[in-house]
């Protein structure tokens, strides 16, 4: 037999008639033995609280537990009002999270918004012995230097 059986099989007898097979059981495995050993004790003493007197209630008892009840209702609004404004924050701040991802995943990496991936003053130049062009960025040909304009009209 499973063990889940046998216990429920004991807590439905309550005594001494348990089949020979929980019988058994009962003397082979020492699991169910100690949990049926702690079952008789709680169950005794459950049987004395019982029998034991019970105190009559003071004067006032109906009002007092009514005054408790209303007392813990109007604490318990309470609690449902902080509840309710908690979890408006929990939401107002998953939303703001989800906008700031969605942000992150639409805006380009470049542009006004972001820093372009590479500088803007960086020169490109090829240089050699040979006869090749210097060439810059925006493909002028600066091998050759460029040539000042005379200015007419200045004497000495």
């Amino acid at each position: 037999m499973r063990c889940d059986d046998v216990r429920t099989i004991l807590e439905e007898v309550r005594g001494p008639e348990a089949p020979e097979s929980v019988r058994a059981h009962l003397a082979s495995c020492a699991d169910c033995a100690e949990w049926w050993r702690t079952w008789r004790l709680v169950s005794a003493g459950f049987r004395a609280l019982a029998q034991d007197w019970v105190p009559e209630p003071s004067w006032g008892f109906p009002q007092r537990v009514l005054r408790r009840i209303q007392k813990a209702a109007g604490q318990s609004k309470t609690a449902a009002d902080f509840l309710e404004r908690a979890g408006r924050r929990v939401v107002w701040a998953t939303l703001g999270v989800t906008l700031a991802v969605l942000l992150a995943l639409v805006v380009p990496p470049s542009g006004p918004v972001r820093a372009a991936s590479e500088p803007d003053n960086l020169v490109v130049a090829t240089a050699s012995t040979q006869n090749y062009s210097v060439i810059d960025v925006d493909n002028a040909d600066i091998s050759t230097p460029p040539v000042q304009p005379a200015v007419e009209g200045i004497k000495k």
